[in-house]
């Protein structure tokens, strides 16, 4: 006998309550199917909104190393220090009398142990600039600028000592202007500890972004910073 006329046979042989139950107990499967699918979407929803909770609560802090550029990263700044930084352990365990000189070619020389100063004058002055800061003079800050700076921009408001370190210096260009002073670039980069936001916004632990200050070298003025801007 052929199985498929077996097959057809045992099915038209089932009674109508029997194909009944069938049906019956097909649509509950899909039904629980259903609920199961729904279960899985709701569950997928929930974690889904509560990521988004957690990322508004909880906003990440890109602390990973230097600013290459896409997003601003957001700074999470502390309270002012209370005391001298110059005495603070966890700051001068970072050696922030380190600063370095980047060539064009890459190479990172150490400043601090130039001891016979071959660097040029106007690197010496980036690094005084930097000591400025770190002892949070503002009035040394403010004097560093010239007339040209100033009539475009404000006085610095007073700031807290900045626990700079990692410093790095490099020449991006030098030009000559016509009454013969010297316009120098130079690239500033530095990571600061504990930064409570009263000078920079844009850096902070293990993260730096570079600043920008053009130099004017004169016979009658000596050096002075013709302008200070950001990338």
């Amino acid at each position: 006998m052929d199985p498929n006329t077996s097959k057809e046979q045992n099915a038209s042989a089932k009674t109508p309550e029997e194909l009944a139950e069938l049906t019956l107990q097909s649509k509950k499967m899909r039904k629980r199917l259903l609920i199961v699918l729904c279960g899985v979407l709701a569950a997928i929803l929930l974690l889904s909104a509560l990521i988004g909770v957690l990322g508004l609560l909880f906003p990440s802090e890109q602390q990973g190393g230097d600013h290459g550029g896409g997003e601003t990263p957001q700074i999470k700044f502390d309270k002012p220090y209370q005391g001298d930084i110059f005495e603070y352990e966890a700051y001068l365990a970072l050696y922030p009398e380190v600063v370095r000189y980047v060539s064009d070619s890459g190479l990172g020389l150490s400043i601090s142990e130039d001891s016979d100063r071959s660097f040029d004058d106007t690197v010496w002055y980036l690094c005084d600039f930097l000591d400025i800061m770190k002892h949070g003079d503002t009035e040394a800050y403010n004097a560093c600028f010239n007339e040209h700076y100033y009539a475009s921009h404000t006085p610095q408001e007073p700031f807290s000592q900045q626990m700079i370190y990692e410093a790095e210096i490099s020449l991006v260009k030098t030009a000559t202007v016509s009454n013969g002073d010297t316009l120098k670039t130079y690239k500033l980069m530095y990571k600061l500890l504990q930064n409570d936001g009263s000078l920079r916004t844009d850096v902070g632990r293990n993260f730096a972004s570079p600043q920008f200050v053009v130099l004017r070298e004169s016979e009658t003025t000596g050096i002075t910073i013709e302008d200070l801007y950001y990338d």
